[in-house]
């Protein structure tokens, strides 16, 4: 079928054109925002891609957040289902070419908070054979490889945080 585009005008100096695709307010429940692809018969379904420019100076920025509210509202990232196997979630940062640079960090944190923070977890699901949980730090041609630091945190009118590593039970 044919091709849909929409785009802003390009600008020879200055900005160009901003696009934005929203629903209307509303006192009770505002609409919601779908981007789909449609289904394949045979082949390849259609991908999503959302790619902010890039520049001489700094690449353009992207932010996936959810609403606020009294509950804030949740992110879900997730790969698709398969008969055979499930997809793959990649979460990468950027490479550079500078031998003096370095790639980009990747940061999984809860947000600080005035009463309890939010638990972070890394768990594989179960299964027939569960999955394993890798942490590991890259090899290195010159320097030191990285560490791994395992680091509880402090308190001011408690005891520290422990560390507890603990092997897995079997019954059989």
């Amino acid at each position: 079928s044919g091709n849909v585009l929409i785009h802003s005008s390009e600008a020879a100096a200055g900005r160009s054109g901003t696009m934005e695709l929203s629903t209307g307010a509303s006192s009770d429940a505002s609409g919601s925002l779908k981007m789909s692809t449609g289904n394949a018969a045979s082949g390849s379904a259609g991908g999503i891609s959302i790619s902010p420019g890039d520049s001489k100076d700094k690449g353009a920025n992207m932010k996936l957040s959810a609403g606020a509210g009294v509950i804030g509202g949740e992110t879900f990232l997730q790969s698709g289902d398969g008969l055979d196997f499930g997809g793959d979630v990649t979460v990468g940062t950027g490479y550079t070419s500078s031998s003096t640079g370095s790639s980009g960090s990747v940061s999984i944190m809860s947000t600080d908070a005035p009463g309890e923070s939010g638990t972070v977890s890394l768990t594989s699901g179960q299964g027939a054979v569960s999955g394993s949980v890798m942490i590991s730090s890259g090899d290195s041609e010159l320097g030191t490889a990285g560490a791994i630091n395992l680091a509880p945190g402090s308190s001011s009118s408690q005891s520290g945080a422990a560390v507890a590593v603990q092997g897995g039970e079997s019954s059989g």
